[in-house]
């Protein structure tokens, strides 16, 4: 079944016993500022027309932060973009982007600490195919002798951003929205600092 596929976080409770709250996820954020270069990209980037597809947002909007996330982890991780993660039949599919806590690799592998799912349109209806992407990535994190407590992920149509983690069974869908416009920028990097540091 791919990722895709799943619609409902009714649906990863019944195949997987995955439950979920939501909650705040973050409690003190540090703001991080962004580079004069990602502020320039975004700027450019909100003035293009092609921005109304996912594709061109994935590109021109959640690229240019995953780089910046890159660069101020000072090239400690490595970022896949359109990966393929397979455990099972049931746990199949492309991920939009993997972040491994691993520098310089080639191709996927573990520890994967966050993954971020593209969508046009509404993040709601990415939010189970996200936590179908965090089982599969606790599941290939152990198959790697990685016990990693908590794995994160997020769901962005470039501006608005809503993070989740999994952890012990439990997937914590953060009450909040964030946004890679303005001030609200630096909010985000910040939080993807804590995810690295976590």
């Amino acid at each position: 079944m791919s990722y895709s596929d799943f619609k409902t976080l009714k649906e990863l409770e019944k195949k997987f016993g995955v439950g979920y709250q939501i909650n705040s996820l973050f409690s003190s954020i540090q703001p991080i500022e962004p580079s004069q270069f990602l502020l320039h990209t975004l700027s450019i980037a909100k003035l293009l027309p092609s921005t109304f597809s996912e594709k061109s947002r994935s590109e021109n909007l959640i690229t240019p932060i995953l780089f910046e996330v890159f660069e101020q982890s000072q090239q400690t991780i490595t970022v896949f973009s359109g990966c393929t993660l397979v455990i099972n039949n049931e746990l199949t599919g492309i991920c939009d982007y993997v972040i491994s806590k691993k520098r310089r690799l080639l191709t996927l592998d573990a520890p994967i600490v966050c993954i971020v799912e593209a969508k046009q349109r509404s993040i709601d209806e990415g939010l189970a195919q996200a936590g179908a992407e965090l089982i599969a990535a606790t599941l290939f994190n152990q198959q790697e002798q990685y016990d990693i407590d908590i794995v994160y992920g997020a769901v962005t149509n470039g501006i608005e951003w809503k993070f989740l983690s999994l952890q012990h069974n439990i997937l914590r869908i953060d009450d909040e929205f964030y946004f890679s416009t303005g001030d609200n920028l630096k909010i985000l990097l910040g939080i993807f600092q804590i995810i690295l540091t976590s």
